[in-house]
């Protein structure tokens, strides 16, 4: 491929279309042991629950907060969601607020295809600059779910206040 070397670090940096694309050599490898091992302990069901209960908590909690709003307020029956999708004005410097914080949040779609015609999608383009993905995985309980909702709220009534 057209992977850079880096010289400083010895490591090789990949393109955007490199890391986007699929090696067909790849394609039909199977699960590895390890995953499948794990897999088959899982609590499906049970993973499903905590991360729609974590969603509607943090949901319910933010209702109201100027500056944050939910990508999708009503959660469709039957969805396990990975995250909490939240639209706010300026995501990029609302990652590094909330981290500085104590809350890591995922800049969903960081980088856009070098082929991507923006001019031509300005909707899809303000949404992808703007959707910051909130944790809501299994492993967070309320007392931390509340911490992120503390979190938030400071941060977006000193928005809302500047």
């Amino acid at each position: 491929g057209s992977a850079v070397q880096n010289q400083d670090a010895g490591a090789v940096e990949e393109t955007e279309t490199e890391i986007l694309s699929l090696d067909m050599r790849r394609a039909n490898w199977a699960m590895s042991r390890l995953a499948r091992f794990t897999a088959k302990r899982l609590d499906l069901r049970a993973i499903k629950a905590t991360r729609r209960r974590n969603y509607e908590r943090l949901l319910s909690a933010l209702e109201g907060v100027a500056g944050l709003r939910p990508l999708f307020p009503v959660l469709p029956k039957g969805t396990c969601p990975l995250f909490f999708p939240v639209e706010i004005a300026d995501a990029a410097n609302a990652q590094r607020a909330l981290g500085k914080a104590g809350l890591s949040t995922k800049y969903f779609w960081s980088f856009f295809h070098e082929t991507f015609p923006q001019a031509d999608f300005p909707f899809e383009t303000a949404l992808k600059t703007s959707v910051l993905a909130l944790p809501i995985h299994q492993d967070l309980d309320e007392c931390q779910i509340d911490a992120m909702v503390a979190i938030l709220k400071a941060q977006f009534s000193n928005v809302a206040a500047a």
